[in-house]
């Protein structure tokens, strides 16, 4: 077995929620956590702290659990601290997927980690046929993320805002997080 030349560390016996939102005092709700580069706008730690657990309930009404594993593909935005901060208070294993990826080395990733759930932005599911959080009964898999790879290196900063160049598309990549379930 393999020794570490350093010395062991304590792990806190808190969760990572616990950690950064279990100390907030009233003034600390009102300073801002997130500032979005694309737009400007601006997260508080309590609006953060409100979206993470929005974003846990609705997992957990969807029958999420503890044994689930969601994989998250989502650009350096300000949702993807409220998703993956949300799976992580839900208790479920998040594993985290490089947006640059081709579609063979998602698909590898998936099936490797046992994911279940892929919370993604809209750019990235175009062409696939549910909104939202899809129940594990009625999503289908995703298609291929070829369109992603098309669609995020065709993209250009245009007045502080991604915006596609494609003629039939008109998102940016600042729209919200959605998922699909990936089973």
């Amino acid at each position: 077995m393999f020794q570490s030349p350093y010395p062991r560390i304590a792990v806190p016996s808190h969760s990572v929620y616990d950690h950064l939102f279990g100390s907030l005092d009233e003034s600390d709700l009102e300073r801002v956590a997130l500032i979005d580069p694309a737009t400007g706008d601006e997260t508080t730690y309590g609006r953060l702290r409100a979206q993470v657990d929005a974003f846990a309930g609705a997992l957990a009404h969807r029958g999420v659990g503890t044994d689930t594993v969601i994989a998250l593909l989502c650009p350096n935005i300000p949702a993807f601290a409220t998703v993956f901060h949300g799976i992580l208070r839900l208790g479920a294993v998040v594993t985290t997927v490089n947006s640059l990826y081709t579609a063979h080395e998602i698909e590898t990733q998936l099936t490797d980690a046992g994911a279940t759930w892929l919370v993604t932005v809209s750019p990235v599911r175009r062409g696939t046929s549910t909104c939202g959080l899809c129940s594990p009964s009625s999503a289908p898999r995703p298609r291929s993320t070829s369109t992603r790879r098309r669609t995020w290196r065709s993209c250009r900063t245009r007045q502080g805002r991604r915006a596609c160049r494609r003629a039939s598309c008109s998102r940016t990549a600042t729209s919200s997080p959605t998922s699909t379930n990936a089973a």
